[in-house]
Formats: structure tokens, sequence, C-alpha cells
């Protein structure tokens, strides 16, 4: 989430209709040379969507 309000500043609010249950996670890393099996779907775990609005809402100092 800081990644994202670096890039496009304060200004902006993020509106979704993910449920509230969705986990989220990051991309995944790039593929390592001569390594074997697939490609990971999924990166690290950033928590569900409503983890984060809670942790975002915290850091700015809102109150639910």
């Amino acid at each position: 989430m800081e990644a994202l309000t670096k890039a496009i500043g304060n200004r902006f609010n993020i509106l979704s209709r993910l449920r509230c249950n969705n986990v989220l996670y990051d991309l995944p890393e790039k593929r390592k040379p001569k390594q074997r099996g697939r490609n990971k779907k999924y990166g690290q775990r950033l928590g569900s969507a409503t983890d984060m609005a809670k942790q975002y809402n915290k850091r700015l100092g809102f109150t639910t």
C-alpha cells in the first residue's frame, strides 16, 4: 500500500468492490535461471481487504 501511496499521492482514494474476505497477494518473484518446476502463481500474502483497510485507516488516524 505504501508503494501505491507514493505513486499516486494522498489526493486519491481507492474504491473497489472486493469481498471483505478476499485475500490479496503481491506479485510473485521472478523466475531464477535453470529453476525447475512451474512459475509461482502468487507472491507474498498481503492479507484480506478488510485487514489492509484497517491498517491503512490506522496509519492515517481514522477510527471506525
